[in-house]
C-alpha cells in the first residue's frame, strides 16, 4: 500500500491528503489486528501453559529477523523522515515492531531453555501488543513524528 501510494504521488505531484489518510488508517488497522492476535495468542498460551517449540529452522528465522528487521526499519524511518512522509514512517514502525516480536520470541526461547520459564514469551508478547496499539493510534490520528 505504501509503495502504491508513493508511486501515485510521483506520477501526480499534487498532495492527496485524503488518500494518504486512508492508507494510514489501513496501516493503523494492521497494528490493531496484530495486537489482537498477540493478546489472544498470549492468553491461550498462558491459559494452557503451552511450552514453546524449539526448531532449528524457527530459531534461525527468528535470529535472521532480529538481525535484518531493525536495519530495514531504521532505513525506512530515515527515508520517511527525510521525505516528511507519514506513510513511510508508519511502515518503518511496523518493521520495527516485527523486530521487537522477533526479540521477544528469541528471549522466550532462551528463558525457556535456561530456566523452563514457559510463560516468559507470552508475557513479553503482551508488551509488544501494547506498543502495537500505541503505534496504531498514532497512525490512525496521523500523529507520526517526522524528526531526526
Amino acid at each position: 500500500m505504501v509503495l502504491c501510494r508513493l508511486q501515485a504521488e510521483l506520477a501526480d505531484s499534487r498532495t492527496h491528503e485524503h488518500a494518504e489518510r486512508r492508507v494510514l488508517r489501513i496501516i493503523a488497522v494492521t497494528f490493531f489486528l496484530l495486537a489482537a492476535y498477540v493478546v489472544i495468542g498470549s492468553g491461550i498460551n498462558l491459559a494452557t501453559q503451552a511450552h514453546p517449540e524449539r526448531s532449528p529452522v524457527g530459531i534461525s528465522l527468528t535470529v535472521a529477523s532480529l538481525l535484518v528487521m531493525p536495519l530495514v526499519g531504521w532505513r525506512k524511518r530515515r527515508v520517511g523522515t527525510s521525505l516528511h512522509n507519514p506513510l513511510v514512517l508508519a511502515d518503518a514502525a511496523e518493521t520495527m515492531l516485527c523486530a521487537t516480536l522477533a526479540a521477544t520470541t528469541l528471549l522466550g526461547l532462551v528463558l525457556f531453555a535456561a530456566f523452563t520459564w514457559w510463560w516468559a514469551d507470552p508475557i513479553a508478547a503482551l508488551a509488544v501488543a501494547y506498543f502495537a496499539v500505541r503505534e496504531g493510534r498514532e497512525a490512525w490520528h496521523g500523529e507520526l513524528v517526522c524528526d531526526d
